[in-house]
């Protein structure tokens, strides 16, 4: 049932085959999908559906009903694959439920009882079991923005961030901050700040971009010339930063930045 490239589309020996890909090349080519909004097809008998990027609208809509699955998050934990059956099996309608929000495209779809209700009684008519458990799979883990920020290093440069900030806050007393506490605040806003319409935020652009795009993008923390000369060596170094390794003056700098990514180094 679940395809994750359209038919017609297969490896045409332009590129690598999946099957001989490293991991971090596969995730390379999932970001580039993730970048593109790109949908994965499937079919049902012979009609063809999209599994749509979940936006943030559609993410709080299909909370409500992941909710009333009833997941058995034990039984998640030790085997995924028998968990989905038992709720591709006891919970068929509702799962199918699930999926035909999952192939909405925009938010007048998502709102349509008819177009949910007949795909799902498709969906439970003419989908089995095991198809449905390994599309529920996929579903319950679609969003890889925390995957994404590791392979490309930016959780690292947000833990620099966090960190050179509260050394800022600490050494200014003049400092204070207020607001951030909802989502309104902590990602809508901010969005907004940066030129996108609440429409799009909601309904638009997927929950993953956006989570990346407010990750990466560009910050600056001001420090005076005294608090830059107290900051930490390791606090210092950018990833797009480079150190003179041949001036002896920069050995503690260099040998703090080989320790901040876990690599220790004997005098």
């Amino acid at each position: 049932m679940a395809e994750r490239r359209a038919r017609g589309s297969e490896d045409d020996g332009s590129s690598p085959s999946l099957s001989t890909m490293t991991d971090e090349e596969r995730l390379d080519l999932e970001i580039a999908d993730a970048v593109m909004e790109r949908p994965y097809p499937f079919y049902v008998g012979r009609k063809q559906f999209f599994l749509y990027p979940v936006t943030l609208g559609k993410m709080y809509l299909l909370q409500r009903l992941i909710d009333d699955l009833g997941i058995d998050y034990k039984t998640l934990k030790l085997n995924m694959n028998i968990e989905m059956l038992r709720l591709a099996t006891e919970e068929k309608r509702k799962v199918c439920t699930i999926l035909a929000y999952h192939t909405c495209k925009n938010k007048e779809q998502i709102h349509s009882r008819k177009i949910i209700t007949e795909r799902t009684n498709l969906f439970v008519q003419e989908a089995s079991t095991e198809d449905l458990a390994s599309i529920l799979i996929i579903l319950l883990t679609k969003d890889k923005a925390d995957v994404y920020m590791k392979h490309l290093g930016i959780d690292k440069e947000l833990e620099r961030l966090k960190k050179v900030s509260a050394f800022k806050s600490k050494s200014s007393e003049n400092t204070l901050s207020f607001g951030g506490k909802s989502i309104y605040g902590s990602f809508i806003a901010p969005l907004i700040e940066m030129g996108l319409s609440y429409e799009e935020i909601v309904w638009e652009r997927s929950y993953t971009n956006l989570r990346m795009l407010l990750a990466d993008k560009v910050n600056s923390v001001y420090l005076t010339d005294e608090e830059l000369k107290k900051l930490p060596n390791n606090l210092k170094l950018s990833s797009t930063e480079t150190i003179d390794a041949s001036d002896p003056n920069n050995s503690a700098q260099i040998l703090a930045a080989f320790a901040n990514r876990g690599i220790k180094i004997k005098n």
